[in-house]
């Protein structure tokens, strides 16, 4: 029982470290994608729509088969030493598609959607690999810990909160010290090697495992606190993490570029409030994996939830020049030094927290607690996780791309915003690191 909890905890380590990586990626692969399409809003819209999707569709496509994979751990090395080996040679295959871009996208220079049509057929060929590979981890996961745990619903939600608190790490380390210390190319490189270390662990300690049959497993289900729901509740639950994802990463679009507005967009800026966006799921995954947490009924609270992330929402918005006047008056009182540039990075992730990281954490908990309803049901957590993951995931996507080309459509009113607030926007340009 020791080894098996000790062996839990390193298997826990090793998802965190998973999470970490994937922002690294994210960031990095953004940024070789940049240098190719450009970086408009439209370019920046198709590559969040392809990494999404491609996450969707490995949650659709893993989630479905990995109760029937015997030693799901040693599935979830393979995948994640695949991510590896693909992530260390990525350079080669982006020079590739950079040259077919090149030459055949200089014949759609007067075709615009034609033009974006071929920048996202190219972002499919560089990301779906790795990113379907990436969406089936958490359910491979979910598998494993229903095999092996005897609260494999709340556990399901720790590894979702500390996979999402290993985003918020590697987002860090991505866009303060990576990219600037090392490049492009050797932060990828770096990243898969974590990877592959990963990935091979993962299979070592999978290995050890005995084969278990899917139909022997799950005798813990019944020790979870909520009740059986019937299939009809699992199709309302997929349509809420839906609508709940696309409320979320709408608001993280939206969020990180009226705090563009005030912080600047540099890639330090941009770091802050995607830590900020994840770090606050993170937050309230964690606090449904809490024990203290488990004998709450999941309805009222995701009812209670929803509720908060609304009102708090609702709040900001309709006092949303406070937070300007808050910026600007604290930032007058800082020098323009390196411990002054310290101390208004910290005042833009207070900042950020308090706009983007609450309503993201009532909302982030939204999805552990119905992986946890879920695990109360004699039927394969894993297939139910992947399902989840899948409909939350499509909901971001449609609220990433429609908030994405909708804010390229107000650019005006963005451009009278700086206007307005222009002693903001030049007080803020002193701190601004390319």
């Amino acid at each position: 029982m020791h080894e098996k909890r000790n062996s839990g905890w390193l298997i826990l380590t090793l998802f965190f470290c998973s999470g970490a990586t994937a922002l690294v990626y994210e960031v990095i692969w953004s940024k070789y994608l940049s240098q190719m399409f450009g970086s408009t809003i439209y370019a920046q819209t198709v590559v969040l729509a392809v990494f999404m999707g491609g996450l969707a569709l490995g949650n659709r496509l893993f989630g479905g088969k990995s109760d029937r994979v015997r030693r799901p751990l040693k599935a979830y090395g393979v995948m994640e030493i695949i991510i590896g080996l693909y992530a260390f040679f990525f350079s080669a295959f982006y020079g590739f598609a950079d040259s077919i871009f090149v030459s055949v996208g200089s014949n759609l220079l007067e075709q615009r959607w034609l033009l974006l049509v071929l920048k996202g057929a190219l972002a499919v060929a560089l990301l779906i690999v790795p990113t379907v590979l990436m969406g089936g981890t958490l359910p491979l996961i979910a598998a494993w810990l229903q095999k092996s745990s005897i609260e494999a619903g709340r556990r399901s939600a720790r590894f979702y909160s500390v996979n999402s608190l290993g985003a918020v790490f590697g987002s860090a380390v991505a866009g303060f010290y990576l990219v600037q210390s090392l490049g492009l190319v050797a932060s990828l490189q770096a990243a898969a090697l974590v990877n592959l270390l990963v990935g091979g662990i993962a299979m070592g300690l999978g290995g050890l495992e005995p084969e278990v049959s899917p139909t022997a497993a799950n005798a813990s289900a019944k020790n979870e606190a909520d009740p059986q729901i019937s299939a009809a509740s699992l199709r309302w639950a997929g349509l809420l993490v839906a609508i709940t994802g696309g409320v979320s990463m709408g608001l993280e679009v939206l969020a990180a570029r009226s705090l563009a507005l005030l912080f600047g967009s540099s890639l330090q800026a941009f770091a802050i409030v995607l830590m900020a966006f994840i770090l606050g799921i993170g937050l309230g995954a964690g606090m449904i994996a809490s024990p203290r947490w488990k004998q709450w009924r999941s309805e009222p609270l995701v009812v209670c939830l929803l509720l908060g992330a609304a009102a708090w929402v609702g709040l900001l918005v309709f006092k949303i020049e406070w937070w300007i006047e808050i910026y600007r008056y604290t930032k007058s009182g800082i020098n323009q030094s390196s411990v002054g540039y310290t101390y208004h990075q910290a005042l833009t992730a207070v900042i950020s927290m308090f706009v983007l990281g609450v309503p993201a954490a009532m909302l982030g908990a939204v999805l552990p607690l119905l992986i946890r309803a879920l695990s109360g049901q004699a039927a394969a957590l894993g297939v139910k996780v992947g399902q989840l993951l899948t409909w939350n995931t499509l909901g971001a996507v449609v609220g990433g791309v429609g908030d994405g080309f909708r804010a390229d459509a107000h650019r005006g009113t963005a451009k009278r915003f700086r206007r307005a607030r222009g002693c903001v926007v030049r007080g803020r340009c002193d701190h601004r690191v390319a």
